[in-house]
């Protein structure tokens, strides 16, 4: 990853260059998408019959996040051999996928929905995929961290550089009477397509840097933003949907669909918040934050049973749909990220004959049981993991 310290160009093409050789295939489907673009651009949009033209577009878009998804879990392979037929195998599926998409002349809400879930996995795949060892909770808050900044910056930098350049070639017109208006089009496309896209992955930590296992002191403006803004609007937000509850059950009237998207908002808010703190909880005197990393989750289990009650509705009254499916797994989704965290705690501290809650109580029993103990170390760390994921 390069440094805006001591920058140089010549720093910056080195850094393209290992760029290009680290994700290679997305790179290539990036240049490929930006010459069609500019393609349908010069011949106003009619470069291939419709069809093809979305896959030609599509798969390259989305393609390239998947390459970039692919790298980033195989390079930590041993086998290079074995890096090589993974992304080979699941890009060839995904072109299979593209080419059966291209039959339709325009998609349903269902095959809508399930393009942009898959797109949506991908995105997240990128954060997840190369973090699936034990004790990789703090480097994977490191490279998420860095990740988004990466993913702001680029898009950013591309548009103030696209900006900057339409501005100077619209200066030769104004200044010298040199006509260039046929390359208007032509500039947001180079510098957002290709160059911002190619900028955020050279800024995608590498090497070292992929996993680092420490964790960088907050500074006291970010803190206080976190605990005297996000936290209490978290928890206003909260209340408000515990009062809509309890007008339920004095009203007796079941719940609206739209509580499903306002507990949908509240719970995203409190994986944010959660993720955002996490390293505050790693700190002397922040007990505020391991409270709330502890009971949020509790606190929120009312308000999905409420979601229930409101999914439940919407499927007997209207019946089901794709798009209601998708609300009812992520509802589960839910449980599982507020109820999973405890039950494996529970299930290791049982099996150890302790409590996860109290290691230290626990660990001369630890310590005697040769094979078992160091099986029941496993299941703890494992415990300890699920629980800060």
């Amino acid at each position: 990853m390069m440094s805006l310290k001591n920058f140089s160009i010549a720093d910056w093409l080195k850094q393209l260059g290992r760029t290009c050789r680290r994700f290679p295939v997305a790179v290539l489907l990036l240049v490929f998408l930006t010459a069609y673009l500019m393609l349908l651009i010069r011949h106003d949009g009619i470069a291939a019959d419709g069809k093809w033209s979305f896959f030609f577009v599509f798969f390259p878009a989305t393609g390239a996040l998947l390459a970039v998804s692919l790298q980033l879990l195989t390079e930590d392979f041993k086998h290079r051999l074995a890096a090589v037929i993974t992304q080979v195998t699941v890009l060839a599926l995904w072109l299979g996928v593209s080419l059966y998409l291209t039959q339709f002349e325009r998609f349903s809400m269902q095959q809508l929905l399930g393009v942009s879930a898959t797109v949506v996995t991908m995105v997240l795949s990128l954060f997840l995929l190369c973090f699936y060892h034990k004790d990789d909770d703090v480097p994977f808050w490191n490279f998420a961290q860095r990740l988004i900044v990466a993913l702001v910056a680029g898009p950013v930098v591309g548009g103030i550089l696209s900006l900057g350049i339409i501005l100077f070639v619209q200066s030769l017109d104004w200044l010298f009477g040199i006509s260039v208006d046929g390359w208007f089009p032509y500039i947001p496309t180079f510098c957002m397509v290709l160059l911002a896209p190619v900028l955020t992955m050279s800024q995608i930590p590498d090497g070292k840097h992929k996993r680092i296992h420490y964790i960088a002191p907050y500074t006291g403006f970010i803190k206080g933003v976190v605990q005297y803004l996000f936290i209490p609007l978290l928890l206003l937000y909260m209340a408000t949907l515990y009062v809509y509850a309890a007008k339920i059950l004095f009203t007796w009237q079941l719940p609206v669909g739209w509580v499903c998207y306002l507990v949908s908002a509240s719970m995203l808010g409190m994986v944010i918040v959660i993720f955002i703190t996490y390293p505050l909880q790693h700190e002397q005197g922040n007990s505020i934050f391991k409270s709330l990393t502890r009971w949020l989750p509790l606190a929120m289990l009312p308000l999905l049973v409420l979601m229930s009650v409101a999914i439940g509705r919407r499927l007997s009254d209207y019946g089901i749909t794709v798009s209601r499916l998708y609300v009812a797994v992520f509802n589960l989704w839910c449980y599982a990220v507020c109820v999973g965290p405890r039950f494996v705690c529970r299930c290791a501290a049982a099996h150890l004959g302790g409590s996860v809650e109290h290691p230290q109580r626990d660990r001369a029993s630890l310590a005697g049981r040769g094979a078992r103990g160091l099986h029941g170390v496993r299941l703890q760390a494992a415990a300890a993991q699920w629980h800060a994921v």
